[in-house]
């Protein structure tokens, strides 16, 4: 799985560039940031099945301190769309997984 997070990242990067930043502005709580856990969750799902991706995104949460509790709650929702969608879609490739990330982030079925 942690070739899919360098994916994730990536694939990330092609939709929300980072615009020549002097480093690459990973999105917090933002759409950027909403893509990359719906999309790095449903290529594990597809990757390792749903039981082994929850279990390794809900223990990737855990610990988070209760300053960061909207944060956490953004998290789990984006990376459940991402279980959902890796779930019911594990035969197609990443490049057609990655457009129904996109539909799901510009239809606002991403927090």
């Amino acid at each position: 799985m942690s070739e899919n997070r360098v994916v994730a990242f990536d694939i990330t990067e092609e939709f929300f560039p980072s615009n020549n930043a002097p480093h690459l502005y990973y999105g917090i709580n933002d759409k950027k940031d909403a893509f990359r856990h719906a999309f790095f969750n449903a290529i594990n799902t597809k990757f390792a099945g749903r039981f082994i991706a929850e279990q390794f995104s809900n223990a990737h949460e855990t610990g988070t301190p209760l300053r960061w509790i909207k944060e956490r709650e953004m998290d789990l929702f984006n990376n459940n769309v991402g279980h959902n969608l890796g779930e019911s879609n594990r035969d197609l490739s990443h490049a057609v997984l990655k457009l129904l990330v996109w539909d799901a982030a510009v239809n606002g079925d991403l927090n």
